[in-house]
């Protein structure tokens, strides 16, 4: 699952040729990426007893619904981000990992 998530932003049809090679016919390799591509588990950092009514950014997936309670460490949601390397990518999820912290934990309150 997620590593599809991430490789499918950088290899065009990737589920079509996972789903081709399944059946015996292997396609054309693609061009390496020119870009890198990370993927993090954003985890609460306090208990929120109801997640707001919000509207989540489309790097964020796997989201809690509203009204759902998410103890302290658990799961928020997922980030994704690009970058030049691998290193950017990383420092993307991290920054907006930091944004969906921020912006439930604030309005839960």
């Amino acid at each position: 699952g997620a590593t599809l998530d991430v490789f499918s932003t950088t290899i065009p049809d990737l589920f079509s040729r996972h789903v081709a090679a399944c059946g015996g016919r292997f396609l054309d390799a693609p061009a390496p990426a020119k870009r890198s591509t990370a993927q993090a588990i954003v985890y609460a950092t306090q208990a929120i007893g109801k997640i707001p009514d919000i509207v989540w950014p489309p790097w964020a997936m796997d989201r809690q619904p509203a009204g759902s309670a998410v103890a302290k460490d658990n799961p928020l949601c997922s980030v994704m981000a690009e970058g030049e390397t691998a290193i950017d990518a990383i420092a993307g999820t991290t920054g907006r990992a930091h944004i969906i912290k921020t912006q439930l934990e604030r309005k839960a309150q």
